[in-house]
């Protein structure tokens, strides 16, 4: 029991870990356009 709750947390973590990466690299990379839009517009 105590093995099986200390594997699936790890195991959910090794599945979560590329994508939480690509949503964070998909958001922040929208925002990253966003501001060099606003900044390229001003000049």
């Amino acid at each position: 029991m105590l093995a099986g709750w200390h594997f699936i947390p790890q195991h959910l973590n090794t599945a979560f870990i590329p994508l939480v990466m690509s949503i964070w690299l998909r958001s922040g990379y929208g925002v990253y356009r966003k501001i060099w839009n606003i900044g390229y517009g001003k000049y």
